[in-house]
């Protein structure tokens, strides 16, 4: 019997959640709401979900709020706001194939 996850979610936490999976070889399929990812961090997403305000910024710093893989950039600012964590998602997503 061949089991499948489903991760609901492509927010931060689901894209962690698909990585992990993928890393050790376990199925999986996430469900997105909206039609990309980024959950919350797409402001204005199509799913109309999004609490997120046009000068919203994270409340922890980029060194501490990233991945421990894969790290927010350098040039991003102290505290990146929505158009950061959106890009940083996306490059996630692409880097790890998610």
């Amino acid at each position: 019997m061949s089991l499948r996850v489903c991760v609901i979610g492509a927010g931060a936490c689901g894209l962690a959640s698909a990585q992990v999976l993928k890393e050790r070889g376990i199925p999986f399929d996430v469900y997105e709401q909206g039609s990309d990812v980024g959950g919350q961090w797409r402001f204005n997403n199509d799913s109309g979900t999004s609490a997120v305000y046009d000068s919203i910024e994270l409340n922890s710093s980029r060194d501490l709020s990233g991945f421990p893989k894969y790290p927010m950039p350098k040039d991003y600012p102290l505290f990146p706001g929505h158009p950061q964590m959106l890009d940083y998602l996306e490059r996630y997503t692409d880097h790890y194939g998610l």
